[in-house]
């Protein structure tokens, strides 16, 4: 029956479908390297070495002249079925240890071993899968491509029960210890969402994996507990889909949805929400907007980035960017040094050709205000309208958070930042920089 089946899932409360959309969902593509004990078939001459002890044959000498062998592969031998455990040697003589007899009824013995197992983590759910779900690494133009909230921790694989007694009972063996080598390749999960709206229109949602023909619940409920249900819809592009809900999503005093009217006082953001909320500040603050970046480039202090400066300086937006990683003292020893022949390859020196290209193109403009920190930083901050601050690790004006390589890839790396509602941490972190 397909997701027609999901159609009546919010009846009662008055919803009904309306329609649905492509997910993806970002998988990483693990290797484990396990070290194991395998149960294996007895070989022969195991077999038969086994029977000479139980026979009063019981020393290496003894064995290696019944079985007419070379001492050194009677050696060999004697030394394998010790570690299998089956073995322990006393004085000069062998016997078999409490489980040796047991193992040796049945004509078998463990082995050690290491073994490489693919295994699969899901990038918003946070579990871990031994199955492959039907991946692909290529993701449409156009869709709803999710971004990691959960990554690869590798004591959470090494000690996850869970994980290794699946791997256990897949491959009938017993892992001893796990190892995580690869872990940054990124695949994606075509699922749906579908939407609920009732006369109110007012949006419900699930996730439906068309695979195994079942809702997907524990998507949805990793998404809730990271982002408000508003903005778990707007993730989805609800509006796009739902042209008749806009006025859901009508933001709120112009304010973005991570932080409004109070509801929440702080967030958590990674690459892509950074990236998408320094845009939406440029385009919407109102008031101010004051940026520490140690670094600029051209990169991301682009064409399209000035025209956004621009934009604020037309509504009487007052734009703010402090930048400098080394002192100014160094910054101008280094530009000495410069002077015949700049290092282009330089950031600082990157950094600050930027800086004078920003106060060439706003000479005069007394909205727009580029300095130099005078002892050097390597903080990165985002305040806007003198309530919002962004804390955190993310270069603002010279990484695009991997906005170009699609958030994939070897040069792809984790940035975060906390978004904190509070005017007066606004107003000290300006204060600390000598802005007033």
């Amino acid at each position: 029956m397909g997701r027609q089946r999901y159609e009546g899932l919010y009846e009662e409360e008055g919803y009904q479908l309306c329609t649905s959309a492509g997910v993806y969902v970002p998988w990483f593509l693990c290797t484990l390297k396990c070290r194991c004990e395998r149960e294996q078939p007895m070989s022969e001459l195991d077999k038969t070495v086994c029977k000479c002890i139980l026979g009063g044959i019981d020393t290496l000498e003894d064995i290696s002249f019944v079985l007419s062998l070379d001492k050194e592969i009677t050696e060999g031998e004697m030394y394998g079925l010790s570690m299998a455990g089956i073995l322990a040697q006393t004085g000069k003589k062998f016997v078999f240890t409490e489980k040796g007899r047991d193992f040796f009824h049945r004509k078998s013995k463990k082995e050690a071993m290491v073994d490489e197992y693919p295994v699969y983590f899901n990038g918003i759910t946070g579990k871990w899968h031994i199955h492959k779900p039907e991946l692909k690494a290529e993701v449409p133009e156009g869709v709803i491509r999710l971004v990691p909230v959960k990554t690869v921790a590798k004591p959470d694989i090494e000690n996850h029960a869970q994980a290794r007694q699946a791997l256990e009972e897949e491959y009938g063996t017993h892992i001893i210890s796990v190892q995580l080598l690869d872990y940054k390749t990124i695949a994606y999960q075509e699922e749906e969402i579908l939407f609920y709206e009732n006369g109110q229109k007012q949006v419900l949602f699930a996730f439906y994996d068309s695979v195994s023909d079942q809702l997907d619940t524990m998507l949805g409920e990793a998404l809730l507990k990271k982002f408000r249900r508003r903005e778990v819809l707007e993730l989805m592009q609800a509006e796009k889909h739902l042209e008749i809900v806009q006025s859901c999503f009508a933001r709120e005093n112009g304010l973005l949805p991570y932080c409004q009217g109070g509801q929440q006082q702080h967030h958590y953001l990674q690459n892509r929400e950074i990236r998408e909320l320094l845009l939406k500040v440029m385009d919407e603050a109102e008031k101010e907007i004051f940026i520490i970046s140690p670094w600029m480039n051209r990169r991301v202090v682009n064409d399209d980035f000035i025209a956004k400066i621009r934009g604020a300086v037309s509504r009487g937006v007052m734009v703010t960017i402090g930048y400098g990683y080394i002192s100014e003292v160094e910054m101008g020893q280094r530009c000495k040094e410069y002077q015949d022949a700049p290092n282009k390859g330089d950031r600082e020196w990157r950094s600050l050709a930027m800086a004078k290209k920003l106060q060439q193109i706003f000479s005069g403009c007394s909205f727009v205000k580029i300095f130099y920190v005078k002892e050097g930083t390597h903080e990165k901050i985002l305040s806007y309208d003198g309530k919002y601050t962004l804390i955190g690790s993310y270069n603002l004006l010279s990484y695009d958070g991997g906005e170009q390589n699609n958030y994939t890839g070897i040069q792809f790396r984790y940035e975060g930042a906390i978004l904190i509602e509070d005017a007066s941490l606004a107003r000290e972190v300006k204060e600390r920089f000598g802005i007033l």
